[in-house]
């Protein structure tokens, strides 16, 4: 009985120890879970496209005026990255797509560029 009577307080000293480790673990993976739910939304109407970025809301809106604006794939700084598929209009530039791989980037450009030069209703 001892015996176990020492496990059980040993076991509640390590305890108080391993409480600080979980906690700072989980802020880390709620942290992490939070920054890999980030959703971009592009929405284009007559007269913008408007870029949202965020979880649950959009935390962040970016707008381009439609008829000046451009669709591209641009050089990546570093050789062997993705190329960076920007919204551009008058020195003003939106960075989408960050996490698509290359292959989808590109399907992505052709539908805008496709979508940019439809006639608007209005």
């Amino acid at each position: 009985m001892s015996v176990g009577l020492f496990l059980f307080h040993g076991f509640m000293a390590c305890i108080a120890f391993f409480r600080p480790g979980v906690i700072v673990i989980r802020l880390l993976l709620d942290t992490n879970n939070e920054k890999c739910d980030v959703r971009e939304v592009i929405i284009m109407t007559d007269k913008v496209i408007r870029v949202e970025r965020g979880s649950n809301k959009a935390k962040s809106r970016n707008e381009l005026p439609i008829r000046w604006d451009r669709v591209a794939l641009e050089r990546p700084q570093y050789e062997g990255h993705p190329k960076n598929f920007v919204l551009k209009t008058h020195g003003k530039r939106i960075e989408v797509g960050c996490f698509l791989v290359e292959s989808e980037r590109e399907k992505l450009a052709e539908q805008l560029r496709k979508m940019l030069v439809m006639p608007t209703s209005g």
